[in-house]
């Protein structure tokens, strides 16, 4: 068998979704930022992301972390799927701080890193076990945004109300492409089950009821990743 092309690579799980660490194969990437490296490898080196995350050495659902050098924090990553690009991924992060201790790179009892990825500056903070393993990741992950406030969105009638009134929050979005998105006219409700329509980037939605309902506050939580 003739190798044209090779990857050392480490696989983990957190709570079942899937993360593949990229140690080496990659080529050197440009760029002052992590965001800059990121959009240096999707602009020029794209067709390896199916090549390492595509079967039949992935799957459909695979996630695959980028480290690269960061100037601002302790370590950079940036985050490529098996068909888009990520600013973030909560999931990742705790399974690339895994990887980092399971490696050596983190001595046990480290309290946390800086991360810097396509999105901003993450805190990842640790806790350890008595026997030195890594028991537990906390993150503190880039703010969130008001995207857009007083949504009208259509339900059906069995609900209640004929519209609910919601603020849309973005969260580890790359806001310089929101000019180019309606988000008034991307959200769809159907019954309980939301719409997210042609977006890049997920939604955290709290309805505000015409009738006074619920607040319409920003929602926190995880609304990023995959």
């Amino acid at each position: 068998m003739h190798v044209t092309r090779s990857f050392s690579v480490i696989d983990s799980h957190t709570a079942g979704h899937p993360t593949r660490v990229i140690l080496s194969g990659l080529p050197v990437l440009k760029g002052g930022t992590v965001k800059a490296q990121r959009d240096d490898f999707r602009d020029h080196h794209d067709e390896l992301r199916g090549l390492i995350l595509h079967e039949p050495r992935g799957h459909a659902a695979m996630v695959g972390l980028v480290p690269v050098p960061s100037q601002h924090a302790d370590y950079g990553a940036f985050f490529i799927s098996s068909y888009i690009y990520l600013d973030m991924c909560d999931h990742a992060t705790i399974g690339f701080a895994k990887t980092l201790a399971a490696t050596g790179q983190l001595k046990a009892g480290t309290s946390g890193f800086r991360l810097e990825t396509p999105a901003g500056l993450v805190a990842v903070d640790l806790a350890w076990d008595k026997q030195g393993e890594l028991e537990q990741v906390t993150l503190t992950n880039v703010p969130c945004h008001l995207g857009a406030r007083d949504v009208a969105c259509q339900i059906a009638s069995n609900c209640g109300s004929d519209a609910i009134l919601v603020h849309l929050a973005l969260c580890c979005a790359d806001q310089s492409g929101l000019k180019q998105v309606d988000l008034r006219s991307a959200v769809h409700l159907a019954f309980d089950e939301l719409e997210l329509c042609d977006l890049p980037f997920r939604l955290a939605i709290r309805p505000r009821l015409r009738d006074g309902g619920a607040d319409g506050g920003l929602v926190p939580g995880d609304a990023c990743g995959e």
